[in-house]
């Protein structure tokens, strides 16, 4: 059994022809089409508004650098 995907184009009368591969022997197949929808750009969402904390208390030269926050010996 071989897995084939395709991009068609569906003429007005509503046909498509197609070459298979040269891995498909001659003879009788059963062939199952499966039609999905042309592909769209996905649902642009807008950005998250995250919620901002103001701590009067803070230093402004304060990072959240690991050394800063836990010393020499990373604790």
């Amino acid at each position: 059994m071989h897995e084939i995907t395709l991009d068609v184009v569906v003429a007005q009368d509503r046909t498509v022809t197609l070459q298979l591969p040269p891995d498909v022997a001659p003879g009788p197949h059963r062939v199952t089409l499966y039609v999905a929808s042309p592909a769209t750009e996905p649902t642009r969402r807008p950005p998250l508004q995250l919620p901002v904390i103001h701590l009067p208390d803070w230093s402004d030269t304060s990072t959240l650098r690991r050394e800063d926050m836990y010393g020499d010996d990373g604790r």
